[in-house]
């Protein structure tokens, strides 16, 4: 039924090459039918990297696919680190993870309260941040397989580089423009990554920069959807 209706119709815009090519049998990419993905309003934001260097951040959903273990695991063998988990998830979900926390003796350095924040709330807790994580799981089941996750442009907004797994349509972008590192979904990936962007840090800033430039929501939407000017 839903591709029933796909067909029917003339114009049709996609959030992510994936689902472009279950819809099509191949991605499709002419004036009707194409991919557009997410666009950014970069935020100006100064950040202490004395500071920020020590704490991680994880922004959105809690849900048992987003990678949370393998941060834990990282942290429990670097104990200069810390994370910032800034969303919301069920009880038994909390409590599942407050025990790995406290398993691990690491409660000091896992800042999460179970809470979403307001745009400047969060935007002043990034300042002690260097990194934005989006460790999705690579299953295919999942919808950011085949689509444009908005954690991980919300953190390029916010001037981060990102460390994220290998799915979603954006993952290519981040690696093209060293914007951040893309990495398997293993705490020793994970940790590489961290010293990578520690080590080469101006370089990943100026990568967000040119992925933010990229996808500036103005002249990335004007380009992309110029189309329907004609209709």
């Amino acid at each position: 039924l839903k591709k029933f209706y796909h067909d029917g119709i003339k114009y049709r815009i996609y959030l992510g090459d994936g689902v472009n090519k279950i819809m099509n049998g191949r991605v499709i990419s002419s004036d009707v039918s194409k991919t557009i993905l997410w666009g950014v309003r970069p935020k100006n934001i100064k950040r202490d990297l004395k500071k920020a260097f020590k704490s991680i951040l994880f922004v959105g959903v809690v849900l048992p696919n987003v990678g949370l273990e393998i941060i834990f695991d990282f942290l429990n063998t670097h104990k200069e680190f810390s994370i910032k988990i800034i969303g919301i998830c069920d009880a038994n979900t909390y409590k599942e993870y407050m025990t790995i926390i406290n398993k691990y003796n690491i409660g000091d350095r896992v800042y999460f309260p179970n809470r979403f924040f307001f745009d400047e709330e969060l935007n002043e807790l990034s300042k002690g941040c260097f990194v934005g994580v989006a460790l999705y799981t690579i299953d295919n089941t999942s919808t950011i397989y085949y689509a444009d996750p908005g954690k991980v442009k919300a953190y390029t907004e916010m001037g981060l580089p990102v460390i994220m797994s290998k799915t979603s349509s954006i993952a290519p972008y981040v690696k093209d423009f060293n914007a951040g590192e893309v990495i398997d979904r293993n705490v020793f990936s994970f940790a590489i990554a961290v010293e990578k962007i520690k080590k080469n840090y101006s370089m990943y800033v100026r990568g967000v920069a040119k992925l933010n430039k990229e996808f500036y929501y103005e002249t990335y939407y004007g380009k992309r959807f110029s189309f329907l000017e004609e209709v």
